[in-house]
């Protein structure tokens, strides 16, 4: 034992001391010199190894300098925040608004310029502060994780230097090795003093943002002063051009005649410049509303980003709850962004007219002095008038100084228009990110207190507080004006719902005469069901729409309580709508029992439930929606809640009554044949009727707004499923008219033809040339009605799939959450914060609107938003920065940093442009979406087209058939681009794919391709068709079928023989219908020697005349061809209407071919031959002698003689 221990002491001993690693610089490139002579993959391995430990080295070195950077700022920290308050504690700055002695426009536009931008950079600095401190709030979270991840590399690094080397790429390689620990070492260094630069900062962040926000009012102070000054500058110089060319205009009038042209159009040049809508007045009025939108939007910016960072902190509580809803309330709504929207386009096309008008009209102009001089020689050809002279010189002149003015005001305004498109389009952005932010996080948060009763006992006196306010409210109505511009058009649509409601008994009269015509198939038509709608759409609308018009009239005032009036009237009026719609629907004899077939017994249970139903729901909700939709949340957490509850329950009552044991559903419940819905109707009813019970819990429970936004996805669901259902029964309804109209005439056409097969043998030659035998253009009604329904039934379900989505999604976090389930290029969950990062650098989301020409683009506004942190980091904010395209998506924490979060691998590979390929769970849905709808659309769309237009149109049944097979073509082409793009797979990145795919499958699959392309040269060129009847070889028969690959033909044994398309292009191939499906046939005739020539052929060509199935044109032909071994071969030559004709032209000419020869006792002669024996038996010459015997002399016949 202690032998061996001595021994491993000795050899420790003994052993050689681990090297020092040099780790300089130079050493490094004296190393890299000897090995740039030096070729072979081993000195190559060693060079690489040197390069990165250099690397390694300069990442040491720029860490180093960072941590450098962070202590400095840290020691400065207590100077600078001593320097920040003496300077708060003394007077605020005071701006220098000194004016000039004598003050000129241009001088103070200058100085507003220089104030304006002082304010920009002012309102930047506190942009910068707030996305200064999210940056770092998110950089310190996440600096434990890497300072852990710097550790284990450092850790990882460490044990390649365990091992002592044994040869120069070893030695390399722990070079390499210990460069990477010191550089990662330097880094968690900086780390470390970058999160204490974090947390100093927090102190100095309260004194830099009150300090920034001192220097912000003294800017926008000094910004207000200047615009004042220009505004009134501009005003007064507006009022005296105004004055002097209204003085000019008087005296040129008084004095001289043909001036008035002149000065009319000075002064209405001088008026685009005065008054109250004068373009100085218009400028101030578009600054204040840019400058307006420039603040909602910093407003709406803080605010998400304050949201977002509390949310982060400590989740999202009742209180942040109650925020997140007054904040929702707060943001502006869709409608108000689009009618902003469309007043700035407006503005901008009116402005670019008159600068357009303007301008021209001032390079028209030209020259002041040449234009004044043509009207002085008009007026007078002696230029003695020196007065005329100089008033009309200085008309002249007033007019190009008035032009210059308008056209530069004009301008202005113009670019203040850009400016504030582009603002508002930002306004829109950060609005629709954070209304979608709080959607997704104040659904499920309980808005009101877990116990309901103390709410709900205060019902009594909010009730009489209502009260009062509604009696307000009328007293306020009454009074005239109150409604401002709205009166006269609610006025004109009171007068339209008094005329609805005169006409009430004539659209009733109007609807039965629809309902007789309807009644039998002459009259019948979808345009009667069509005119119905019509009808019964007027019938309901009335009262909805009188209840709808005094909505919109209250949601003009300014009153908050009478806008949510409005609203819960507008609401009412839409839910009246629809239940009076299914009212009139289900009319005796009305739309419903008349057009669509629906029982009379259920119409009558639908009226029934109605009746009840709809003078209980409309008041009770009408108060929910109120209050729900105004501000002061005792009134809705009693009053509203319970009229919600009570409204879920009657609505659950209802859906009792109708889907229970004895409601709709169970009416044909002794039919044979039930549908899918009827036959599960327990599970439909215990689902309906529980969605309102869940509701009311909800509500009950505290989750009042989360109820309350469910109520809503559920209304919008029943009107999808209204609007839906109305949809597929008119569908069917046309369906049923187009297909009942087909079968109709495919009726009356084999009545005609079985007319005309039994017409006399006269006409029936005749007509024959233009009856076919089989119907070509017969439509397969059957099957075309199938394919129709079932692209019916299919569009409905995925409409109702995809409406369904995009109602609840924001509601339910498992459909809200696919666009966030990664599948590529790693299987990931993400965050909001990455998916906010791929939409910014997507280059679709960076169009953010026009920049006026010329324009700066700093004056798009500023906000909160993603920037920098405190060391340099970006990340963080809002993500509602000025330019997504400016920001620094691949920067650091700490410089020198950026290779350890690089991507390695393959995903480094799915990098393009910085910009990394993504593939979600939501991009997998919307494929097979896309894929289901295109396959649906290429096996059912020829069907309906066949129906809606095909058959309508004077084409043959191969025109339609190659019409619906290039459809079908190209539904699957454009299903595929749409599929392609949807999985982001676009041709600019699968091109060179393609061209090698189609390159390689040109050789390995050229007969397929060739069959494939002859296929679509038959369906344009169309050489054969569907019906056409062909020899190909040795086949014979009728087309069937045109396909991608191959084609059908059916012979006459009703065999189907594949064709490969390319024997129809590159082959010999008979048509016998292409052009003319007249065919000529030949019928040989052979009589014995002897008969009557001339007799034959007349006889012949009378039993052609006869033939009902020959032609008169070409006339039949009798030809005698030979003279046979023993017949005389005639050939009667006739012409037959199609080859379908054929077995029975041939069995009938026949038949009266034999009977006309048989009574004209001309033989058909059949065939004689003569037979030589040369060599036969014994026995059989012996007979053969006897029988040559002559009978009466017993001697022997003469050789040759017959017997």
């Amino acid at each position: 034992m202690y032998a061996q221990i001595v021994l491993i002491l000795a050899l420790l001993l003994g052993a050689p001391a681990p090297q020092e690693i040099d780790l300089s610089t130079a050493s490094i490139d004296a190393r890299l010199e000897q090995l740039a002579e030096v070729e072979g993959a081993d000195a190559e391995v060693e060079r690489e190894a040197l390069q990165a430990a250099k690397a390694f080295l300069a990442r040491a070195i720029a860490a180093r300098e960072s941590a450098v950077r962070y202590r400095q700022d840290v020691q400065e920290a207590p100077s600078r925040a001593a320097a920040l308050r003496e300077r708060l504690d003394g007077p605020p700055a005071v701006v220098s608004t000194e004016e000039p002695a004598d003050p000129n426009l241009g001088q103070s536009e200058q100085a507003l310029a220089q104030a304006q931008a002082q304010l920009a950079a002012a309102r930047e600095s506190l942009a910068e502060l707030d996305r200064r401190a999210s940056a770092n709030q998110q950089r310190t979270a996440a600096m434990p994780d890497e300072l852990a991840r710097l550790q284990q590399q450092i850790a990882t690094a460490q044990e390649l230097l365990i091992e002592p080397p044994v040869n120069d790429i070893d030695r390399a390689r722990q070079v390499q090795a210990s460069a990477e620990i010191e550089a990662l070492k330097a880094e968690v260094n900086a780390v470390e003093a970058e999160r204490e630069a974090i947390d100093q900062s927090r102190e100095l962040a309260p004194l830099r943002r009150e300090d920034a926000n001192r220097q912000a009012a003294a800017a926008e102070r000094a910004a207000d002063f200047w615009q004042g000054k220009v505004e009134a500058l501009r005003r007064a110089e507006a009022e005296a051009a105004a004055s002097e060319a209204q003085n000019q205009q008087v005296e040129a009038v008084a004095k001289y005649e043909g001036l008035e042209d002149v000065t009319n159009r000075n002064s209405e040049l001088a008026d685009l410049r005065s008054g109250t809508n004068g373009l100085p007045v218009r400028i101030k009025r578009r600054l204040a509303e840019l400058d307006q939108t420039r603040a909602d939007r910093t407003e709406v910016a803080r605010r998400f980003s304050s949201a977002k960072r509390r949310i982060d902190a400590g989740g999202v509580d009742q209180g942040m709850g109650s925020r997140l809803q007054r904040d929702l309330a707060d943001l502006p709504t869709r409608a108000e962004l689009r009618q902003s929207r469309r007043d700035i386009a407006e503005r901008l096309s009116e402005v670019q007219l008159l600068l357009l008008a303007e301008e021209e009209e001032r390079a028209t102009l030209g020259d002041p002095s040449v234009a004044a001089a043509n009207l002085i020689r008009e007026l007078d050809p002696a230029e003695t008038d020196v007065e005329l002279q100089t008033l009309v010189a200085d008309l002249f002149e007033t007019r190009r100084k008035l032009q210059d003015s308008v056209v530069d005001e004009a301008n202005q305004l113009l670019a203040i228009l850009y400016d504030l498109k582009v603002a508002q389009t930002l306004l829109e952005s950060v609005v629709a990110e954070y209304r979608v932010f709080i959607h997704e996080n104040i659904l499920w948060i309980r808005s009101t207190d877990l116990n309901p009763l103390p709410a709900l006992l205060e019902a009594p006196v909010h009730s009489i507080e209502l009260t009062a306010r509604l009696a307000e409210l009328v007293t306020q109505v009454m009074t005239p004006g109150h409604l401002g511009g709205r009166a006269s058009p609610f006025l004109l649509l009171f007068c339209l719902v008094l005329i609805l409601a005169a006409l009430r008994r004539r659209l009733r009269r109007r609807l039965d005469e629809l309902a007789e015509r309807v009644r039998s198939y002459r009259t019948d038509s979808f345009q009667a069901t069509a005119r119905a709608l019509v009808v019964t759409t007027l019938a309901a609308l009335p009262i909805p729409l009188l209840l709808w018009s005094a909505g919109w009239t209250f949601s003009g005032s300014a009153d908050e309580f009478t806008v949510a009036l409005g609203r819960g009237l507008r609401e009412v009026a839409s839910i009246l709508m629809a239940l009076e719609f299914i009212r009139q629907l289900a009319k005796s004899r009305g739309l419903g029992e008349v057009h669509f077939r629906w029982s009379s017994e259920a119409m009558r249970e639908v009226r029934r439930e109605l009746r009840w139903f709809r003078p209980l729901i409309v008041p009770v909700a009408l108060v929910a929606l109120t209050l729900s939709s105004q501000t002061a949340d005792g009134w809705n957490d009693s009053l509203g809640r319970i009229a919600f509850v009570v409204s879920m329950g009657i609505l659950a009552g209802l859906l009792h009554r109708v889907l229970g044991t004895h409601g709709l559903l169970a009416l044909d419940a002794d039919a044979e044949v039930r549908s899918l819905i009827a036959r599960s109707r327990q599970v439909w009813h215990l689902v309906a009727v529980a969605l309102p019970l869940v509701l009311i819990v909800l509500a009950l429970t505290g989750y009042y707004y989360t109820a309350t936004q469910f109520e809503l996805r559920l209304r919008y669901s029943l009107a999808l499923a209204l609007g839906l259902g109305l949809i597929q029964v008119l569908a069917l309804r046309w369906l049923f008219v187009a297909r009942r109209r087909l079968a109709i005439e495919q009726a009356r056409d084999r009545a005609r033809a079985r007319a005309a097969e039994s017409s006399d043998d006269s006409d029936a030659g005749t007509e024959s040339g233009s009856t076919p035998g089989i119907d070509e253009s017969a439509i397969d009604i059957p099957s075309l009605d199938a394919q129709t329904r079932q692209l019916f039934r299919s569009g409905i379900t995925l409409s109702a799939l995809v409406g369904a989505y995009l109602i609840w999604a924001s509601a339910l976090p498992a459909l809200r959450g696919l666009d966030r389930v990664q599948l590529l290029p790693r299987p990931a969950i993400l965050d909001a914060q990455e998916q906010a990062l791929s939409a910014l650098t997507d280059p679709t989301q960076q169009n953010l609107g026009a920049v006026a020409p010329g324009g700066d683009s700093k004056s798009r506004g500023t906000g909160s938003g993603d920037g920098s942190g405190y060391g340099g980091g970006g990340g963080g904010g809002g993500g509602n920065g000025d330019d997504p395209s400016q920001l620094d998506l691949s920067s650091s924490p700490v410089p020198g940093m950026g290779a350890l979060s690089a991507p390695s691998g393959s995903e480094s590979q799915s990098v393009v442009s910085g910009i990394p390929t993504r593939l979600t769970l939501a991009d997998v849905m919307i494929a097979l979406l896309l894929v289901a709808l295109t396959t649906i659309g290429a096996r059912n769309l020829p069907g309906l087209l066949e129906i809606a237009l095909l058959q309508r149109l004077p084409l043959d049944a191969g025109a339609r058939y190659a019409i619906t097979t290039i459809v079908q073509y190209l539904i699957v082409v454009a299903g595929i681009s749409a599929i392609s793009t949807a999985l982001g797979i676009g041709w600019e990145k699968i091109q060179w794919m393609a061209a090698a795919l189609t390159f390689g499958l040109a050789f390995g699959l050229q007969e397929i391709f060739a069959n494939f392309v002859s296929g679509l040269i038959i369906l344009i060129e169309r050489p054969v068709r569907v019906g056409d009847i062909v020899t190909v070889g040795s086949t014979e028969g009728r087309i069937t079928k045109l396909r991608m690959r191959a084609t059908t033909i059916q012979d006459w044994d009703r065999r189907e023989f594949l064709v490969p398309n390319k024997e129809f292009i590159t082959g010999s191939v008979i048509n016998w219908t292409l052009t003319d499906p007249v065919t000529r046939v030949v019928v040989p005739v052979g009589i014995a020697y002897g008969s009557d020539v001339g007799k034959a052929r007349t006889l012949l060509v009378e039993a052609a005349k006869s033939n009902k199935f020959v032609l008169d044109d070409p006339l039949p032909r009798a030809v005698f061809r030979r003279f046979g071994d023993s017949t005389l071969d005639f050939e009667l030559r006739v012409f037959m209407a199609n080859r379908d004709l054929w077995p029975q032209l041939i069995d009938s000419l026949h038949s009266q071919i034999d009977e006309s020869f048989r009574k004209a006792k001309i033989e058909i002669a059949f065939p004689q031959r003569d037979l030589h024996l040369r060599s036969v038996s014994r026995e059989a010459a012996e007979v053969l002698d006897e029988g040559r015997r002559d009978p009466d002399s017993g001697k022997k016949a003469e050789p040759g003689a017959k017997p």
